[in-house]
């Protein structure tokens, strides 16, 4: 198990239960080709609840995450073979013997755990992920804006949320994507603060031209957003050279990105790291919500963004290319723990 599954399973305690069972399973299993089904099912609800498309209230215990509706929703898009990874192109039985293989493990599972499991008959179609409902976005705003509060100002945990909530106030303001965010510059600002641009692309599409869109920024946004460009002018003041006209730039050092360099306070933020940022912060408020009895947040800052439908005030031209060719939002960064 690699460090990125380790990480997703101790934050969701029903995988770590299922994972429990199926090593139970697999060492009294009568062949190696059953083993690697009860792997295969283990990694496939893995994948499915890190892309979003189960409901996070199947991380609570073992026995949510075998709940009708969880359930249903894996078996789908399962079917759909949204959880395929590059071996299983060429290694995976037919469909229809998949399916079994995976009704069947989950009995066994459901079985040696003593948890009821209520299998579907039908083929329900595609299931998409959850937008945020209107309660979870104010909860979420509340929150990243209580952590702020409550943290000592200058220390670098106090930047990174400070960071997290002026991106969260921009992603409700205007809808932007991960990658539209990492792309946006200093000057997508208005010196008010009462408008933000988003250099919008084709998301399959050519990437060195798209549209300008001009939104306004929520009244309530501003201030966190004021206090963050603060913190952000003294850090790209302290690099050597040309600062980086970089909205959003690391806050803390410390990580090795790819070049074997550390992460330098000031420099630009990518997609990646946004998103594990936001990630990890709803991971906290989740935990708050699970002790109140409250239904949990996706973890996906896609989910955030589909949730809200803003009107941009204007739209223009942008001849403004993607400095990162479009890949900022699929890397791998290994220092996004330290931005």
């Amino acid at each position: 198990m690699d460090d990125r599954t380790q990480e997703q399973e101790q934050d969701c305690p029903g995988l770590v239960q299922f994972r429990e069972v199926v090593e139970r399973l697999t060492r009294t299993a009568t062949s190696a080709p059953q083993v690697r089904q009860y792997r295969m099912v283990l990694g496939e609800l893995t994948r499915a609840m890190d892309a979003g498309y189960l409901p996070v209230s199947g991380c609570v215990s073992l026995s949510e995450l075998l709940a009708p509706h969880v359930v249903t929703a894996y078996l789908t898009v399962a079917r759909e073979r949204l959880l395929v990874t590059r071996q299983d192109v060429h290694a995976s039985p037919g469909a229809e013997n998949t399916e079994r293989t995976r009704r069947r493990v989950l009995g066994r599972v459901a079985a040696l755990a003593g948890v009821p499991l209520h299998l579907p008959e039908d083929s329900p179609g595609l299931v998409l992920r959850e937008p945020l409902t209107v309660e979870m976005r104010e909860s979420l705003w509340r929150y990243a804006v209580a952590e702020v509060d409550v943290m000592r100002p200058g220390t670098g945990a106090w930047r990174a949320a400070l960071r997290s909530a002026a991106a969260i106030g921009v992603v409700l303001s205007t809808g932007a994507r991960s990658g539209e965010l990492a792309d946006q510059v200093l000057d997508d600002v208005s010196a008010d603060l009462r408008e933000v641009s988003l250099a919008r692309f084709p998301q399959h599409g050519q990437r060195t031209a798209g549209t300008r869109e001009v939104y306004e920024l929520d009244a309530r946004v501003r201030p966190v957003l004021r206090r963050y460009l603060d913190q952000r002018e003294q850090l790209v003041s302290g690099l050597q050279g040309t600062p980086p006209p970089a909205l959003w730039v690391v806050v803390r050092g410390g990580g090795t990105p790819k070049n074997g360099m550390p992460a330098l306070p000031g420099t630009p933020l990518s997609a990646v790291q946004l998103r594990e940022t936001y990630s990890r912060l709803v991971r906290r408020l989740n935990a708050q919500r699970t002790e109140a009895g409250l239904e949990l947040l996706p973890r996906r800052m896609e989910q955030l963004r589909r949730s809200v439908a803003p009107e941009p005030l204007r739209r223009g031209n942008s001849a403004r290319a993607r400095a990162r060719s479009g890949s900022g939002g699929t890397e791998e960064n290994p220092a996004a723990t330290a931005a």
